[in-house]
């Protein structure tokens, strides 16, 4: 369901049922919050970070050796018309090389990061479900989404950092 339909069903629940509004235990959690700022989102950002500089370091090598190998030509006064455009066709072929390269590096990290993002995600919904429970409450909503309310007649309760301390507690 999208992100758009949710928040549609959330205030249509929220503004048909004034009367259970007094009673209804609603908090909110700011994910992007527990992703910063639990251990396992700081772990998980601290091994992409050296990830993509082990890699970035990858790609400044070659550029570097395309740089060189381009200098060369310019320098090689005395090269034939044959050797010349070889030269050029591999300089071409490692310009292309490094591009396809760069395109790897950055849709691999892309897919690394999204895999991680899930993965802490999927365990704070665990979470979340069990600070939920604990503390008797109907509704927990993306911190994000509730911003989308225009009014409210209560004040949410903020459960993230609790639900921070609780991840951070269960690994």
């Amino acid at each position: 369901m999208s992100r758009k339909k949710i928040v549609l069903l959330l205030m249509v629940f929220f503004w048909s049922l004034p009367v259970m509004a007094e009673t209804l235990k609603v908090a909110v959690v700011d994910v992007q919050y527990c992703l910063l700022n639990s251990k396992e989102g700081k772990r998980s950002r601290n091994f992409l970070e050296k990830r993509a500089k082990a890699q970035g370091q990858e790609l400044k090598k070659k550029e570097k050796t395309l740089f060189q190998k381009s200098k060369e030509l310019q320098e090689s006064l005395m090269l034939s018309p044959d050797q010349k455009q070889r030269k050029q066709e591999e300089l071409i072929k490692l310009q292309q090389e490094l591009r396809r390269d760069a395109q790897m590096a950055q849709s691999k990290f892309g897919k690394e990061q999204q895999s991680h993002t899930q993965k802490i995600i999927s365990d704070l919904r665990t979470i979340i479900d069990q600070v939920a429970k604990k503390k008797g409450l109907d509704i927990v909503v993306e911190a994000q989404i509730a911003q989308g309310f225009l009014y409210t007649r209560f004040k949410p309760l903020d459960i993230t950092k609790e639900v921070v301390k609780a991840y951070d507690k269960a690994n």
